[in-house]
């Protein structure tokens, strides 16, 4: 991972990233990756694909792929054709309409996870980050505004 970090000249962590896209696209989504080489999709597009279909059975990730990638997938507009941010919306709601779990199984299970990470930066500053349900975190957007506004 050093090296690759050091070859791009990007961090570690980006780097690690960048290889856990790569080894996904190249072992489970056969369709986004020949659509990446051919250049019918960018590499946002394909990171996007990438996020979208973490956690999801193989058969459910194999859907996916033929409903964007596959010969009807000229219904609307190609996944190339999309802006990255227009394309993950169109692919998580259709992950969420397809997805084998609830919501609400899904929830819990993610209820888990959730954290709060601090990152120190530069002159001083720092980077608060927080993972927690999303109603939690709207609540805490709201406060956080609501204060800043009154300053």
């Amino acid at each position: 991972m050093a090296q690759v970090a050091c070859a791009l000249t990007i961090g570690e962590r980006a780097a690690a990233a960048l290889l856990g896209e790569s080894h996904a696209l190249a072992t489970s989504l056969p369709a986004a990756l020949d659509a990446l080489q051919t250049g019918a999709i960018g590499w946002q597009h394909a990171r996007t694909v990438v996020d979208e279909t973490a956690g999801l059975t193989p058969a459910a990730v194999s859907a996916l792929e033929a409903h964007f990638f596959g010969p009807d997938a000229g219904r609307g507009a190609a996944p190339g054709e999309l802006v990255p941010a227009r394309f993950r919306r169109k692919l998580r709601a259709w992950r969420e309409r397809h997805h084998p779990e609830s919501l609400e199984e899904r929830h819990a299970k993610s209820v888990a996870d959730r954290r709060v990470e601090f990152s120190p930066d530069r002159d001083g500053m720092a980077w608060l980050s927080l993972y927690l349900p999303g109603d939690t975190a709207l609540a805490v957007w709201n406060k956080s505004t609501a204060l800043a506004r009154g300053l």
